[in-house]
């Protein structure tokens, strides 16, 4: 059986792909079967919001936890013995940022970025001859961070990827999705690499696998997961609403996922005759019991870009082509003064859009991802994939 954690050729993993009008009607099919399971009852079972409470953070974590390590090594073992030259367009939702920058455990040699941007400068020549030269498995994460959109942010970067091209030896690379866009359409020098790769996108049964309430069970987290309205626990076509709305990508899905179990916690204290460790984790530590109340995919509310202006997603495009920058880049990348664009930052911050990290580094926020990409798309940024 393939495993759902694979790269495919970018033009398949698109997700531009979950827009199929097939994948739409089924949608339509599972919320009628959802609305009808839901109305089979005349009392809505979901206690009031007074019994409701947010998870624990540990609980929360256990409950959606991060993608299988194991499986993302895999995928990218598979794809470095099938492709010695990969360029893999990392999805900016998260999901593969951990393995995709060490390159793995037993993975190829990392080549990491510059910590400040190569403004003015070319790739340095020991690097660009060991490039050429070294035939050991070589791996390239966040080509992104090799170049700031400025008339003097492009040398270096330009260097990196003709110098990719020219290289014998095995390499792999990875770069943000509107970075890559960007590059592909501009750059002579991406446009000579090969054709590049994507994460597939999950679909529900993947993601029932994944997030599932038995799967968690099974990792000793006492919870029962009910949707609010219905009472029945999330099957199939619950995932699959998840996989529509979050597109088959992992960390939009995880994050959503989240906000849907987020503040649904019932718990009553047991009578203190009545404490025990029947609750307790594999851990030792005592697990709450009761119900955690699902809001279903399609009712969980996202980010939005309305009122946001057109200076404001001039700045938004910065943050999407950049990957995770710093707030100097972005003020470079944009021409905005840096007390304009950490004013903008904070907007952008407060509504859901990006995250701006203690390390000053600033990225999309995958529950804001969605919204994004729809907005940037439709006012013709470039950077979108067709």
């Amino acid at each position: 059986m393939t495993s759902p954690w694979r790269f495919v050729p970018l033009a398949e993993g698109s997700v531009e792909r979950w827009r199929d009008p097939r994948r739409t009607r089924r949608r339509l099919v599972d919320l009628l079967a959802n609305l009808r399971s839901g109305s089979e009852g005349t009392i809505d079972p979901t206690p009031g919001e007074a019994s409701l409470h947010p998870l624990e953070r540990d609980r929360l974590e256990r409950l959606v936890p991060p993608p299988p390590r194991h499986a993302l090594q895999a995928a990218f073992d598979a794809l470095r013995s099938r492709a010695p030259h990969a360029l893999i367009v990392r999805p900016d939702d998260g999901a593969w940022n951990g393995l995709l920058s060490d390159g793995g455990r037993y993975g190829p040699e990392v080549v990491a970025p510059p910590d400040d941007p190569p403004l003015g400068r070319d790739l340095p020549g020991d690097l660009r001859t060991r490039l050429l030269d070294d035939e050991l498995p070589i791996h390239l994460p966040r080509l992104e961070r090799w170049w700031v959109r400025h008339h003097d942010g492009l040398t270096a970067l330009r260097t990196l990827l003709a110098t990719l091209g020219a290289r014998s030896g095995p390499w792999t690379a990875d770069v943000a999705p509107w970075a890559w866009a960007w590059m592909e359409r501009i750059l002579p020098e991406a446009r000579g690499l090969p054709s590049a790769w994507i994460p597939a996108p999950l679909g529900g049964a993947d993601l029932q696998a994944w997030l599932g309430g038995d799967v968690a069970a099974a990792r000793g987290v006492a919870t029962r997961l009910r949707l609010r309205g219905s009472g029945h626990a999330p099957d199939l076509r619950t995932y699959r609403a998840l996989a529509e709305r979050a597109l088959g990508e992992p960390g939009v899905a995880r994050a959503l996922w989240r906000a849907c179990l987020h503040d649904g916690a019932e718990w009553t204290p047991p009578d203190d005759d009545e404490r025990g460790h029947e609750d307790s984790d594999e851990d030792g530590d005592d697990a709450p019991p009761g119900t955690v109340w699902v809001r279903h995919p399609s009712q969980a509310t996202l980010p939005g870009t309305r009122s946001l202006s057109h200076r404001d997603l001039l700045l938004l495009h910065a943050v999407a082509l950049h990957g995770s920058a710093r707030s100097d880049v972005l003020a470079l990348a944009s021409g905005f003064e840096r007390d304009e664009v950490a004013g903008l930052l904070r907007l952008m911050v407060a509504h859901g859009l990006v995250l701006h990290g203690e390390d000053d580094r600033v990225r999309l926020a995958p529950l804001g991802l969605p919204a994004v990409r729809s907005r940037l798309g439709v006012e013709a940024f470039v950077g979108v994939h067709e």
